[in-house]
């Protein structure tokens, strides 16, 4: 764990805010365009796919570029650069994630952009196959094997009206994270689950940061159980932009609390700060979305406004080395210790 100081100005240079907000309606602007012109775009994909098949490259991996095109511009517009300018109004540039990533650019802060990037750039099948050695083929076959005897509808919870139905998966879509969450506190998932806490900084992409290995149970504990529930696609995928853009204000530098809403609505981003906290009792409050689970299972804490100036990160291990994939392989094995019940071995400082 490294105690990183804010930058010394807060000053919002106008043009960083400038440049942020013209990306911003950039992103919007093309999202219209993609909702008004279907046909057009339905021939762009038919063009792309045959000039693929041109050159030997076929699969899923190529179908519906204008769907995962639209999926990259709502990431930017309803989550990464609205928070990107509510951090350098609310908080400065100092504490914003803009000005840790331009002018600090401490290691912590590289190892957020790399794992934001390689989702950004369609790589994430990729990095979970190589960083798991390709065990998350086998979970993405057993996954495909279980929703389709679930998904044709005769084992799914439909109350026939959509709202409610949608209700019922947003309540299951929140107890199970909670529960996701809190199994990977746990021995010996927490050596997995680790990598994620290990930021020494907050710069929004901190969400993206995670060990491969995790996908390897996440679904089993999170994903899976909601297939149970009947809910249209459309409301889906509506609710989970909606959660990706909380996702990424929470792993911000808001200081926010929220007042009453953030004790039992929604928790707050300086909540989330004291659960990535150094400290380690610290890091296993306020697992859950809603600070409902985290009062009925006994792991709410208040939050106070000071907790800003929290240090964050992992005692006992080293991370944000400059080698990721020792990072990785140090935890793999620490996780086969922890399940065979074998102690831990002592992390050694190693230079970046």
């Amino acid at each position: 764990m490294v105690e990183v100081e804010p930058l010394t100005s807060n000053t919002s240079p106008p043009r960083a805010l400038q440049a942020l907000v013209f990306g911003w309606l950039l992103s919007v602007a093309a999202l219209i365009f993609i909702a008004l012109q279907p046909d057009l775009l339905a021939s762009f994909d038919s063009s792309v796919a045959q000039g693929l098949a041109k050159i030997g490259l076929t699969g899923d991996q190529f179908a519906n570029t204008t769907q995962k095109i639209t999926l990259r511009l709502l990431t930017l517009a309803v989550g990464i650069l609205p928070v990107f300018i509510l951090e350098l109004w609310i908080a400065g540039y100092a504490n914003s994630s803009v000005g840790r990533l331009l002018e600090r650019r401490s290691m912590s802060a590289k190892y957020d952009v790399g794992f934001f990037l390689i989702l950004f750039c369609g790589l994430t099948k990729v990095w979970h196959l190589g960083g798991t050695l390709g065990l998350t083929y086998f979970v993405g076959l057993a996954g495909n094997t279980f929703l389709s005897h679930v998904g044709d509808g005769h084992w799914q919870i439909d109350t026939g009206m959509p709202w409610l139905n949608m209700s019922l998966y947003i309540v299951a879509f929140t107890f199970f994270d909670y529960w996701n969450h809190r199994i990977f506190h746990m021995r010996p998932f927490w050596f997995l689950h680790r990598m994620h806490h290990s930021a020494s900084e907050m710069v929004t992409f901190t969400l993206y940061r995670d060990h491969p290995g995790t996908t390897l149970f996440e679904p089993v504990f999170k994903a899976w159980p909601l297939a149970f529930f009947a809910v249209p696609s459309g409301y889906v995928m509506t609710f989970l932009t909606i959660a990706l853009a909380y996702e990424l204000m929470i792993h911000s530098n808001l200081p926010w609390t929220w007042g009453w809403f953030g004790r039992w609505v929604l928790t707050p981003p300086l909540g989330h700060r004291l659960h990535h906290s150094a400290d380690k009792l610290a890091s296993q409050k306020l697992l859950a979305a809603t600070p409902i689970w985290d009062r009925l299972f006994g792991t709410w804490a208040p939050v106070r406004a000071e907790m800003v100036n929290l240090p964050l990160g992992v005692m006992g291990a080293n991370y944000n080395t400059g080698n990721i994939v020792r990072e990785i392989g140090f935890d793999f094995v620490a996780f086969g210790r922890a399940l065979l019940g074998m102690p831990q071995r002592k992390a050694v400082a190693r230079q970046a």
